[in-house]
């Protein structure tokens, strides 16, 4: 083992727990960084991540030999390399080996991953498909097909196999302290991390915003989320989301499906981190989802929606034009036949 070359750190996400927000706090955080011996690589991305936009990370999973051997060049005193990019969760699972060329060379490599529990995650996942996906599906349906501690398992055999130093945080139990956490798991005090620039980044959609979105996918297909939730994500960022209602019987029978996913990974994470599946009540108190659901929207909601939509309708003719004169009855022309002559000395008779 190389023992002079930077260890690399690997944020794999996975996605929808708390990425964009942790990309935001380690853009804002770069010089600092720095200072305590990590270099967090510039990206393109950045100026959307410290303006609290959706971001991708620092870099593309792929490319992670040839920006770690020019980020080890600019940043000779760096004892750690930082990398964030969701999308190393599923290269890691799918195709593990493109770090290979990195472990022979004796390159340290620790990765963070952050789960969520399965609920409360199939949930953030299905609205984002409603939100950015254009899907049209009912949420019972994407209950039925999430199988995300499966994928999460296969992570966790790869990253061992492949001689990993991994951490994994359940996103769930840290959502509230974040920076810290994630602080203290790369080594640097949690003032080192500033905050992200929102409070809330990506945030979800209320019911009534979800049910509209889903309205326009249906009508306007996926595009429309450009006038539908992203204005109202972007221009009311302090909304809280709501979790969309679920029968019963639907939870009780993706519990039955998950139950024994959720067993394999509790089995090799630490008990803190375990994955949580609770009650119904625990999730839905005694909401009723077979009560017909009434939609509710704020001033500020129908506003900015009515803007954006406003933005994309054709404009009309403008209406202080004068309006032209309807035609009058057209010219009498000569007589033609017989009847006519009648029918005219008749008239005017």
């Amino acid at each position: 083992m190389n023992a002079t070359s930077p260890r690399i750190i690997i944020h794999a996400g996975h996605g929808k727990t708390g990425t964009s927000a942790l990309q935001s706090s380690l853009a804002l955080s770069q010089a600092n960084l720095l200072k305590k011996g990590i270099a967090y690589p510039d990206h393109p991305s950045f100026d959307d991540a410290r303006a609290g936009k959706i971001s991708s990370g620092n870099i593309e999973p792929m490319n992670i030999v040839e920006s770690y051997d020019e980020t080890c060049a600019r940043y000779p005193d760096a004892h750690s390399v930082l990398y964030s990019n969701e999308y190393f969760f599923p290269a890691i699972v799918d195709t593990p080996e493109f770090l290979e060329p990195l472990l022979d060379r004796g390159v340290q490599i620790s990765a963070i991953l952050f789960i969520r529990n399965p609920l409360d995650h199939a949930v953030s996942r299905y609205v984002q498909t409603i939100k950015r996906r254009g899907s049209t599906r009912h949420l019972e349906e994407e209950l039925a097909l999430y199988d995300r501690p499966v994928r999460v398992l296969q992570f966790i055999v790869n990253a061992r196999r492949l001689g990993l130093d991994l951490e994994v945080l359940n996103y769930s139990n840290h959502k509230r302290n974040l920076n810290s956490v994630f602080a203290r798991t790369i080594g640097v005090e949690a003032s080192d991390l500033l905050d992200p620039a929102r409070p809330t980044i990506n945030r979800g959609l209320t019911r009534s915003e979800l049910r509209l979105q889903r309205a326009f996918n249906i009508e306007w297909g996926r595009k429309s989320s450009a006038f539908v939730s992203d204005p109202l994500c972007n221009e009311l960022p302090d909304i809280k989301a709501e979790k969309p209602l679920v029968s019963r019987a639907a939870y009780e029978e993706f519990v039955r499906v998950i139950d024994k996913m959720v067993a394999d990974v509790n089995a090799i994470i630490p008990a803190e981190e375990r994955y949580v599946v609770g009650s119904y009540e625990d999730s839905y108190g005694d909401a009723d989802p077979d009560v017909s659901e009434s939609f509710n929207f704020s001033a500020e909601q129908l506003d900015v929606l009515a803007r954006s939509i406003s933005a994309r309708i054709p404009q009309l003719p403008d209406e202080a034009a004068p309006v032209p004169e309807p035609a009058g009855p057209p010219e009498p022309t000569a007589p033609t036949s017989a009847w006519q002559k009648i029918s005219q000395r008749w008239k005017r008779s």
